[in-house]
């Protein structure tokens, strides 16, 4: 016959079983505790020593972060108040843009890490452009010279046109006064905000009895001493003669997006001798063309 023994005795059930019980449970915790302490301190150990042999191998220092104390000043002067980048970041952008330039003059030197494709056209960083000209509009609280003025002619200009105002059509920015210039009769609805005139720009030495040159086209609607945020172009093959009007107009022009079509080398000297850095070039759609997007800079920007 077999003895019946309790499932606990009354020493197992006693006041210091318990008491016993308890600090074996608490050292288990805290051992617990410390080693997952241990494996993640270990894993990030591992993962920082690892990430300074990446690096190293590279060669550069990996990501950094601006410090409180880092100075944007040469960025603002040489974009012309446009780009906000640290001294240090923003002077490799000038010596890359001018090994670029040397070895590939026709090849984009100037990188923009927030180009924005609108219609097919690329725009660098809409949204600081939208910024800068709310900021300035609400300072002045009235017209503004750097209000966001927009204009269009040729190769998809309205497309272009009314998907720029639909980027924005949910923003607080202030809106941009947009025109596009163009022959066609029939086109989608723009909607409100968008100007349609109806002709195209011409050299200004091409005695042509129709359209306009720009300085004309700037004088009659009140545009002169503004300046136009973006200007996307394409008279199919007339930019040779007509860049140099558009860019020695009283007008200042931010950024220009321009197919550039057959031999490219006169264009871009000009847009070189006018302060322009190039940071987009795809083929376009049009046979042996390319669509280039420019932007803006200061004459120190080119300076060592």
């Amino acid at each position: 016959m077999v003895e019946y023994r309790p499932r606990y005795t009354p020493v197992e059930t006693s006041d210091e079983a318990y008491k016993r019980d308890q600090k074996h449970r608490d050292y288990h915790r805290i051992r617990v505790t410390v080693v997952r302490f241990l494996s993640i301190f270990l894993l990030v150990a591992v993962s920082s020593v690892l990430g300074r042999i990446y690096f190293a191998v590279k060669g550069t220092t990996g990501p950094t972060r601006p410090s409180m104390n880092s100075s944007f000043k040469l960025a603002k002067r040489d974009s012309l108040g446009f780009f906000h980048v640290p001294d240090d970041k923003w002077q490799i952008a000038k010596s890359n843009h001018r090994l670029r330039m040397k070895s590939d003059p026709f090849m984009p030197s100037f990188l923009c890490k927030n180009e924005v494709n609108i219609a097919g056209k690329f725009v660098c960083n809409p949204k600081r452009m939208m910024d800068l000209a709310t900021n300035a509009h609400q300072k002045q609280r009235k017209f503004h010279k750097d209000d966001c003025l927009v204009y269009a002619s040729g190769g998809g200009d309205t497309d272009f046109s009314s998907s720029w105002q639909k980027l924005w059509s949910n923003s607080t920015s202030t809106p941009c006064e947009i025109h596009v210039f163009t022959t066609l009769t029939q086109y989608k609805p723009l909607g409100d905000g968008v100007v349609v005139h109806p002709y195209v720009f011409h050299p200004k030495n091409a005695g042509l009895g129709f359209g306009k040159t720009l300085d004309e086209a700037i004088d009659e609607l009140g545009h002169r001493g503004r300046r136009i945020s973006i200007f996307a172009l394409d008279c199919e093959g007339c930019e040779k003669d007509l860049i140099s009007d558009l860019l020695g107009a009283k007008v200042g022009i931010s950024q220009l997006l321009l197919q550039v079509h057959g031999s490219q080398e006169a264009v871009f000297k000009i847009m070189e001798e006018q302060q322009y850095v190039m940071f987009h070039r795809e083929p376009s759609s049009s046979a042996g063309a390319f669509d280039t997007s420019w932007i803006k800079m200061a004459s120190s920007f080119f300076e060592d």
